[in-house]
């Protein structure tokens, strides 16, 4: 856990090297977000995982890696592509063949919230949704609410290399086995 995760996957930044894995599983890496800065809404800055690194790789880090606890997708990310390349094989198809599988859990499968996947445990939110249903509303800076509807919540198109942070569903009878 102490390993730098550039040791791991050296074609990470050199700027890096001081990231550990532990770092990345607390929270602390100091790395700065995949994600647009929007408190409501998770958008990735690129559709593309290599471009995401390329672009975060461009900011600088947000604070010295253990100094600061802060939820980070970049960590995550970094520990999928950790997973990926020490297992030779898909994140996803590591936490099924690890976890799902030996644990019989069924009802959980990966997707973005709008994906169809039997009796799985919904989010429901009286946020308002934008015209195109893709995110929450935003006016002024803030979500807004509708008093007389509920709206299923869901974001839409998040791409594949997000799984490992948004990217698992589950029914309730998994999530109780779970």
């Amino acid at each position: 856990l102490d390993q730098s995760v550039r040791e791991i996957l050296s074609e990470l930044p050199e700027q890096w090297s001081a990231v550990t894995v532990a770092h990345c599983l607390s929270h602390t890496s100091g790395l700065p977000d995949v994600s647009e800065p929007d408190t409501v809404n998770i958008i990735p800055i690129a559709g593309e995982r290599n471009k995401v690194l390329e672009l975060i790789a461009q900011r600088p880090v947000a604070s010295a890696p253990g100094a600061v606890s802060s939820y980070n997708g970049a960590g995550i990310l970094i520990l999928s592509m950790i997973i990926e390349r020490i297992t030779n094989q898909s994140y996803e198809s590591f936490v099924e063949q690890r976890l799902l599988k030996p644990l019989a859990i069924e009802g959980m499968a990966f997707g973005d919230s709008w994906a169809v996947i039997p009796n799985r445990a919904s989010l429901y939110t009286a946020l308002k949704p934008n015209a195109e249903r893709t995110r929450i509303a935003i006016v002024n800076g803030q979500p807004t609410f509708d008093k007389d509807r509920i709206y299923a919540f869901g974001s839409k198109g998040t791409p594949d290399w997000m799984n490992s942070a948004a990217g698992i569903n589950a029914s309730l009878a998994a999530m109780i086995s779970w």
